[in-house]
Order: C-alpha cells, then structure tokens, then sequence
C-alpha cells in the first residue's frame, strides 16, 4: 500500500485512455444519447437567459453576455472534469464493490494518480471540445482581451481540478459502506446551484460556499476575471480550499484503501 513514491508514467496513462475511448465507443448509442441531452439542456438554458433579459439589462450584476459566459463556462469545466476524471471514479466505485482493485495495488505505481487519469471519457471529450469552441467565438464577439481569456483558462484549470477533488473525495466512502452511490449525486447539486450568478444567494450560503466548499469560485470567479470584479479575498479563499482538498484527497485516499477488502 506504501506508493507514495511512484509516478504515474504517462504511457500507461494512453493506453488507459484508449481502452475507456474504446469502451465508450462500444457503448456509442448511450453515448450519443447523453451528448444530445447535454445540447438540449445547453440550448434551454440559453433560451431561458434570453427571456430574462428581455425584461431587463442586469440581473444581479450580470449582463446578457455575463450570462452565457456563465452557462457556457460552467458546462467547459463540468465537461472537461468528467472528461478526464470520471472514469477513474467510477472504476474506483465499481472496483470496490467487487473486490477487484488487488492488480492494481501491486503495481508499482502510485493508486491515488493511476485513478485519477484512468482514462478518458469520449462523449465528455466531444462536449467540452463543443463549448471551447463556442466560447472562443464569444471571447472574439465580445472582444474580449488576451490577457482576460488567459486569466479566464486559468481559472477554469483550477475549477476543473476543483469538481475532480469533491467528486474523488465523496467517491471514496465506498470504501466504507456499500450506499455510496447516493452520495455522488451531491457533485451535481452543487455543480447546479453554484452554476448560477452568486449574488442571487443570501450572505450566509454565499459565504459557505465560497469560503468553506469554494464551488461558487468554480464557476463565478473566471467570469468575475472576464468582468473586471475579482473579489481577491475570494480568490486567495478559492486557492486554499483547492491547496487543501488536493492534500486531503490525497491522505484520505490512502486511510481509506487500507478499507479495502478483496473479493480473493
């Protein structure tokens, strides 16, 4: 169990990701299925922002364009998240369950990094592909200036790891009992709430989730960049939440493997 020595080495990091690129490519009808879903629900959201500022300029400091930004940047960090992270997750969750990890722990690599890049996730791929190129039309439309778009891609790194640190964390009470799985759904209630302009919130849940779980740093704070309205004691809160999730997933990672029991 001792790994915390060993790298992941990039080679078998490809030849994980072409294994989940060909598993996913087996299952291209569910695939497909879920990429339409997430186009449909891009689209109702960019329909429903056009109804509400038909009716006003502002809502809550935020324009027309601070609006699809939001919608647009918040689904390019969920997407590009589950693109490279979910697989190893859901592997660890099924793994688990079945007492199959027992390979994995007598390579000589480090577990916490080999499933963390386990594979790639085709249909996020295409998705977050979608977006990125979506909202480099907008930077142009809008005007935006180079350094704001790379202050913006930085912070959408940041987020990116962000989702991935709550969602390795919760993933790992597997360990402890066998409902889990209804946990996991938290990622997604908080990726929905915090995907909103943060202002709409009362002080209290504001607070909390920009100081204690950062999430609404996730997805306001690169369009605060584009914005010009950095709050900086929000952005030094966001860095160390995210310096001290990395480390906490990494130690609970390793408490909680010692959990593990094989099916053998």
């Amino acid at each position: 169990m001792k790994e915390w020595g060993h790298s992941m080495n990039f080679n078998l990091f490809i030849t994980l990701s072409k294994n989940s690129l060909k598993q996913t490519l087996a299952y291209r009808t569910s695939s497909i299925i879920m990429f339409i879903v997430s186009v449909l629900f891009f689209v109702l959201q960019v329909l429903s922002s056009f109804v509400f500022y038909s009716y006003t300029d502002n809502i809550y400091g935020y324009t027309f364009n601070d609006s699809i930004n939001l919608i647009c940047t918040g689904l390019i960090i969920t997407s590009l998240s589950y693109c490279f992270f979910i697989v190893g997750n859901e592997s660890i969750y099924n793994e688990v369950l079945e007492g199959e990890m027992d390979y994995k722990f007598i390579r000589p690599i480090n577990s916490y990094w080999f499933y963390t890049f386990y594979g790639i996730d085709l249909q996020n791929l295409i998705t977050s592909i979608m977006y990125i190129t979506l909202q480099i039309y907008l930077f142009i439309i809008q005007d935006v200036p180079i350094l704001k778009i790379f202050l913006w891609f930085i912070m959408v790194l940041i987020g990116v790891w962000y989702v991935f640190l709550i969602s390795r964390i919760l993933v790992t009470i597997v360990f402890y009992t066998e409902k889990a799985s209804a946990i996991q759904g938290i990622t997604e209630l908080l990726e929905d709430a915090s995907s909103k302009p943060k202002d709409i919130y009362p002080k209290p849940i504001k607070y909390i989730f920009i100081f204690l779980i950062s999430y609404f740093m996730v997805f306001n704070g690169p369009i605060d960049l584009l914005k010009g309205n950095i709050n900086y004691i929000y952005l030094i809160g966001y860095i160390i939440s995210t310096v001290f999730l990395t480390i906490l997933s990494y130690v609970v990672w390793f408490i909680s493997i010692k959990k593990y029991q094989s099916s053998n």
